[in-house]
């Protein structure tokens, strides 16, 4: 049956990620259709559809209804993930929304949100998500002392929701430079009331890399990063709370990754944010001038962040890199764009020193590239743009497939185990470069100091964020 075969997908990867339903009453809705309301039908459909198209099952025979299966009244037929998108649009259609405003309302809006957004149709999916954040305001949840008339078991699943419903705004509105409307306004879920301890653990970290990005840094890049109209945000300060140790000993593998690799893109945005705050483009078309007027993050920022990013993705299964969709190639791209920008805009003499103290841009770029060419079982559609843009950087005369430049790409892809240092995954051990060097004529962007000639850098030398 379709919805007990997605259901079982959804709680194997991506419950991890969105810890917002009951396993047991899930499993058993599931198993009989026929008996669902027509509210909960729709929170179905949309779980299934969002399920389908973030793992992008699409051609996935797993996935198909067995022999003599009934597919009467609720039970779907279509497998195709926007099939089933419009089944749930058409479910949730037939409700009178306003009428009976409850956690699983807010959660079909939730999960069409997700589904749009993994079909890369931004309104469709901001419009849902704004959508929830509309119902948690209705039902209170912002408040504190709404969860006070619950019992403890729904106060926590309602706490739950509505964190989940936080960190996805700000991560999303920061994609779509969109102002933020949640706060963090209430206590975060207790790890002590819940089922899965070490799930919620790693949920309270996902929350944390998200609380440090201030409110008036979305109202900045809502205006189009226009100081005449908002202030400029503090980057240097949110990047350097970005950076600290985060310990995630036994947190789900799925999670490690949402959570380590979030942490290095958004330290990796608010270094192309720091780089608009001072006045100068990070379009990768133009090299970037030295940056004036007041203290910015090291230049070579991306490199240490997308070298970290790498570690993480080769000690991981493939399946922990595929639960998180769309967003996890999104971030791939904008990390991979950092790094092209810093390489293009570095002299020959500087890049040599990037690559013997820390690594060689043109290597991340192969790694990223090779991540995205198989990426949930496919191509990504952000690949061709990222190789479009390392083009000239590694030395490629008609970029269009990776299989043209094997030969290439053998020399330079990914390899954590010739790297220039051993990553632990569950800390930082140290943070960034405070202060840039611009002295050296050498550079066109001055590079910390360990990368002069006059030094004999060794890993350790280099602060490293893992």
């Amino acid at each position: 049956m379709v919805l007990l075969a997605h259901a079982n997908v959804f709680l194997k990867y991506l419950f991890p990620i969105m810890p917002v339903v009951h396993r047991e009453q899930l499993l058993s809705d599931s198993a009989e259709p026929l008996k669902l309301s027509p509210q909960r039908y729709a929170f179905m459909a949309s779980l299934c559809a969002a399920t389908h198209i973030q793992l992008n099952l699409d051609g996935d025979g797993s996935m198909n209804d067995p022999p003599g299966a009934d597919s009467a009244n609720h039970d779907p037929s279509p497998t195709h993930g926007e099939a089933l998108l419009a089944e749930a649009v058409r479910a949730r259609a037939e409700l009178d929304l306003l009428s009976n405003v409850n956690i699983e309302s807010i959660l079909t809006s939730f999960f069409l949100f997700a589904a749009y957004g993994n079909l890369d149709k931004g309104e469709h999916a901001w419009f849902y998500l704004s959508q929830s954040i509309s119902m948690v305001y209705m039902l209170g949840l912002h408040r504190e002392s709404t969860y006070s008339t619950m019992d403890v078991v729904d106060a926590e699943e309602s706490r739950r929701v509505f964190w989940l419903l936080f960190v996805t705004e700000r991560a999303y509105a920061l994609q779509r430079s969109r102002p933020v409307s949640l706060r963090n306004s209430i206590e975060k879920p207790k790890v002590l009331y819940a089922d899965d301890p070490i799930l919620a653990y790693g949920f309270l970290n996902l929350i944390n890399v998200f609380e440090t990005l201030t409110v008036n840094l979305y109202d900045w890049v809502s205006t189009g990063c226009d100081s005449r109209y908002s202030e400029v945000p503090p980057t240097r300060t949110i990047q350097s709370n970005l950076s600290n140790p985060i310990t995630l000993d036994g947190v789900l593998e799925i999670q490690q990754v949402d959570i380590l690799v979030t942490q290095q893109w958004l330290q990796a945005k608010m270094w192309a944010l720091s780089l608009l705050g001072h006045g100068h483009s990070a379009s990768p078309q133009q090299s970037m001038p030295l940056p004036t007027g007041g203290p910015v993050l090291p230049f070579h920022l991306p490199v240490l962040v997308g070298k970290a990013v790498m570690n993480v993705i080769a000690s991981v299964s493939q399946g922990a890199l595929d639960a998180h969709g769309i967003g996890m190639e999104q971030k791939l791209f904008d990390l991979g764009t950092s790094v092209a920008d810093v390489a293009c805009s570095l002299r020959l003499a500087a890049t040599q020193r990037l690559a013997a103290a820390i690594i060689d841009p043109r290597e991340l770029l192969w790694g990223m590239l090779s991540t995205l060419s198989k990426i949930r079982g496919s191509q990504s559609y952000l690949f061709p743009e990222l190789l479009e843009r390392s083009r000239s950087i590694l030395g490629l005369d008609t970029p269009h497939t990776l299989n043209d430049t094997e030969s290439l790409s053998a020399s330079l892809s990914w390899d954590a185990n010739n790297s220039n240092t051993d990553t632990d995954r569950s800390r930082n051990d140290a943070g960034i470069p405070q202060q840039m060097n611009s002295e050296d004529e050498n550079l066109t962007l001055g590079l910390d100091s360990t990368l002069s000639d006059e030094t004999s850098a060794s890993i350790g030398d280099i602060p490293f964020l893992a």
